[in-house]
């Protein structure tokens, strides 16, 4: 089977390996849309070797496929099943193999890593349901009531994804910034009621333009850990700081966020029941509309071009969102 392999930072290469026998709690589940993420972009860049994953590594972790064939202990999934692969490194490969729910380790929970799509879902949707259930959790976890003032810094995949799933919860005014404006028109599409050109000044100057005060709750939702300074800055007293995403490396001066009583909140799930649950409200609220994918898919590449996929995401640019790879089938 293909399969391409980052062998060093900006350096992808196509090779030929064995099609993997699925062990007894596996299931073999052919690749048909792969996404590719933030982590995966921090990996091409070579910002999270080594202490992440290091090179050479075969990339993509968030991917829909079919299954093709099951271990001898797996329940609940057959061939033909359509599923979402969670977690599974490799995914930018024909094939991968991987549990229904991933082993226990020192450094992380067991999470569900291959979910069961329902016959009405669309399969080009699957690899969003990687990050979507982090995402439905942190906007019910957070805090949002009809007073709450809320800032969303970054307006990528996830950061438009936190729009749609915050302006649920009802917030007094939702403010989001970004550098680009065919992201922030989609934000006001997804209820934003701010948006800000992130460009134009100080995030600072520019928040308490329409939020003297500050904001209640203020949540990163950018690769760079450079912005969580900034992000402190734009609590009011006693607010919630959300750090989404912020892989990047950065000082923080912890006094300031004493100072105005803040807090900090991550975003990972409590234990296996809460993930299992959040997928299956992810995939519900897809598969209902009530939360919108359509718009988000703006670049498209067949498997024999992920380099130039890579490339796409790097560069960034004018309306791009999220960059899909599709098999060949």
């Amino acid at each position: 089977m293909k399969s391409w392999i980052l062998t060093e930072p900006y350096r992808l290469e196509l090779v030929e390996m064995p099609k993997p026998n699925p062990g007894p709690h596996e299931a073999l589940v052919r690749m048909r849309h792969i996404g590719l993420c933030g982590s995966d972009l921090e990996i091409y860049r070579g910002h999270r070797d080594p202490e992440f994953l290091t090179t050479p590594v075969r990339a993509g972790h968030e991917a829909s496929g079919v299954v093709e064939a099951v271990g001898s202990e797996v329940q609940g999934l057959k061939p033909g099943d359509r599923v979402v692969a969670r977690g599974i490194w490799g995914c930018f490969s024909e094939y991968i193999a991987g549990p229904m729910v991933s082993p226990p380790s020192p450094r992380a929970m067991p999470t569900l890593q291959l979910v069961k799509l329902p016959g009405d879902f669309p399969e080009e949707y699957g690899p969003f349901i990687e990050v979507l259930p982090k995402i439905v959790r942190t906007g019910e976890r957070i805090g949002v009531t009809s007073g709450s003032d809320v800032v969303i810094v970054g307006q990528g995949v996830c950061g438009l994804l936190l729009t749609q799933v915050v302006r649920m919860q009802n917030p007094h005014r939702l403010v989001v910034l970004d550098l680009h404006e065919h992201k922030l028109d989609l934000a006001r599409r997804y209820g934003a009621t701010h948006t800000l050109d992130a460009s134009a000044g100080a995030l600072s100057d520019l928040v308490r333009s329409v939020l003297p005060d500050g904001a209640d709750i203020v949540i990163v939702a950018h690769l760079a850990g450079s912005g969580v300074p900034e992000a402190i800055e734009l609590l009011k007293w006693n607010g919630q700081l959300i750090l989404w995403g912020c892989l990047g490396k950065t000082e923080v001066d912890f006094y300031r966020l004493h100072a105005r009583g803040g807090d900090i909140l991550g975003t990972r799930m409590r234990n296996l029941e809460e993930d299992i649950r959040y997928c299956r409200k992810a995939v519900e609220y897809v598969a209902d509309g009530v939360i919108d994918l359509s718009r988000l898919i703006t670049h498209r590449f067949d498997l024999d071009h992920v380099p130039e996929a890579f490339a796409a995401k790097d560069e960034g640019g004018p309306g791009m969102v999220a960059v899909m790879v599709d098999s060949a089938d």
